[in-house]
């Protein structure tokens, strides 16, 4: 990971709006029959999220100082929280390719920039029996959904319904 992290009294992006897109890790040749061929180039390749931040006048102003002085006017790599296929918070190291837009009305101020990472963490291959687990709490075999229902029994058996001092 990075040595730098975007700035705790930032605000995370936003949801609205946000998106990402892989690089393409294929090639493809069409072929004189009219068929095309296509194969793997890269195991790995970097991911572009189009992110927006919504600031008020302090925030832009350390966000900016943040860009200039510590990312070397947005050439470093950073640590972020983003939002992927795995999970809605996630860890990613970061870098601007682009310079950030910066769009006011009022007192907010809506910052959007492209923002790349060499590797996007998805899913691990999941054997038959942990699969059978997912199965067990959702129908669909998502994890993430079987990571909620842990969360909430959890919540639920830890501080909905605490120990009632019998015996402990």
């Amino acid at each position: 990971m990075a040595s730098l992290d975007y700035p705790d009294v930032l605000p995370l992006a936003l949801l609205q709006g946000y998106g990402y897109k892989d690089r393409e890790k294929f090639i493809r040749t069409v072929m004189d029959s009219g068929f095309a061929r296509q194969r793997r180039r890269f195991t790995q390749g970097p991911t572009v999220f189009n992110v927006r931040f919504l600031y008020n006048q302090c925030e832009l102003a350390r966000f900016e100082q943040f860009f200039r002085n510590d990312l070397n006017e947005g050439i470093e790599f950073f640590n972020m929280r983003l939002s992927v296929g795995i999970d809605r918070d996630i860890e990613l190291e970061v870098r601007f390719i682009e310079t950030y837009r910066v769009r006011a009305n009022d007192t907010k101020y809506t910052v959007s920039a492209k923002i790349e990472t060499i590797e996007k963490p998805v899913l691990p291959v999941v054997t038959q029996e942990v699969q059978d687990l997912y199965d067990l709490f959702d129908p669909d075999g998502c994890p993430q959904a079987y990571n909620a229902y842990i969360i909430a029994f959890g919540d639920l058996v830890n501080i909905d319904y605490p120990a009632s001092g019998m015996g402990a």
